[in-house]
């Protein structure tokens, strides 16, 4: 429901990607992962699978609404 609430506030597919914040939240978690003794690279690793899947997401669902407009 998160997912598809973002896509609905974003005015064009560009601003499913925010670079900046992307590099936040994977230093964040890999800071976090190695505190806890975990492997910093894998929790990176898979946290950006799942921002590319969302900024993905985005992307199409903006995108089909906009053509609907």
């Amino acid at each position: 429901a998160y997912v598809r609430r973002m896509a609905e506030l974003k005015q064009g597919p560009d601003e499913a990607l925010v670079q900046h914040r992307v590099d936040e939240v994977l230093d964040k978690v890999a800071r976090e992962a190695e505190e806890r003794g975990l492997d910093s690279g894998l929790a990176r690793d898979l946290w950006q699978r799942l921002i590319d899947w969302n900024v993905e997401y985005e992307r199409r669902a903006i995108g089909e609404r906009k053509r609907g407009e």
